[in-house]
């Protein structure tokens, strides 16, 4: 008996090849801006990467990449046996746009600390003699 073919809802994302952008970060993106625009709903099922990647014509891991990532950042759940899900509870601060924190100007070092063997080397370096040359560092001849 031949399987059912499962359709899924097309996530209507388009990928620019020649953009600088890579193909994976480009889904990633496109599905979460459709999340948080409420274009897929809360606990909706996504389709399965090699779907996705047939869509899109390319391959299956630059999918898995992006769904890799939407799931770390907490965007999308992975269910066992069951594929891939728009998270259902997504935190406040996820829904908007966080603000650019710029940070505040650093002085600068005074000096290279180095580590405790730099430092006990440069003790032990014995000092010039007076009147000598300073010695080369590959002397030749």
């Amino acid at each position: 008996m031949p399987r059912p073919v499962r359709q899924a809802a097309p996530l209507g994302l388009v990928l620019d090849p020649a953009a600088p952008e890579p193909l994976h970060r480009q889904i990633g993106a496109q599905v979460r801006r459709a999340i948080l625009e409420r274009r897929l709903a809360p606990g909706q099922r996504l389709p399965s990467s090699r779907l996705m990647a047939s869509e899109l014509a390319v391959a299956r891991g630059t999918v898995l990449l992006a769904m890799d990532q939407l799931v770390a950042e907490g965007y999308v759940v992975a269910q066992a046996a069951s594929g891939l899900s728009v998270a259902t509870d997504l935190p406040d601060e996820m829904l908007t746009a966080p603000p650019v924190a710029r940070p505040a100007r650093a002085e600068p070092p005074a000096a290279a600390a180095g580590s405790r063997r730099a430092r006990q080397a440069l003790r032990e370096v014995p000092p010039p003699l007076a009147g000598d040359a300073p010695p080369l560092a590959f002397p030749t001849g």
